[in-house]
């Protein structure tokens, strides 16, 4: 059994339960509902909280038949993280990212990105790779440019190469 908490920062909630395993769960219908207004991202601009946040929290009905010691590392693809996207009505699936499933576009770029919730995104008109400049590493790996990858290029969120580039998110 799964269940989905959707979380307001006035604390106020509502929880789905009774899911199968089968079932999709959509987090947000529309990103921008989660907005109070645009996101802003420009320097000097005033942090707005979101109106919602989600947590997703997984509960088994039988634990014991899903041990972790016979199950090995946890892994993304187990629950298959995807956005979808209303007017294409296509899907762009999270985990697994390559030029071969259509979840990059023409400059190399996956469509989305999984990053730790305590990332500091790039400032409005600076790009990723400025901000990141593993990134460019990173993109390299998705598109079969290169074989290896060196582990800080696997976390490229995790090396901005400028703080006045990012967001500061100690608001």
């Amino acid at each position: 059994m799964r269940h989905v908490t959707y979380t307001t920062p006035n604390n106020g909630s509502h929880t789905l339960h009774g899911l199968d395993k089968e079932d999709d769960i959509s987090i947000f219908h529309n990103t921008l509902s989660s907005l109070e207004r645009f996101a802003n991202v420009n320097n000097g601009s005033a942090w707005v909280e979101p109106k919602f946040t989600a947590q997703v929290d997984i509960t088994l009905a039988n634990p014991e038949l899903n041990l972790y010691d016979e199950r090995g590392a946890e892994s993304l693809n187990w629950f298959r993280p995807y956005l979808s996207v209303k007017n294409t009505r296509q899907d762009i699936d999270l985990a697994n990212v390559n030029p071969d499933n259509g979840m990059i576009d023409q400059n190399g770029n996956p469509f989305g990105l999984l990053v730790p919730v305590t990332w500091e995104w790039p400032l409005e008109r600076v790009n990723i790779n400025d901000a990141y400049p593993l990134f460019s590493d990173y993109t390299k790996y998705l598109n079969g440019e290169t074989n290896g990858i060196s582990d800080k290029a696997l976390e490229w969120y995790n090396y901005p190469s400028d703080a006045s580039l990012i967001i500061n998110l100690d608001r």
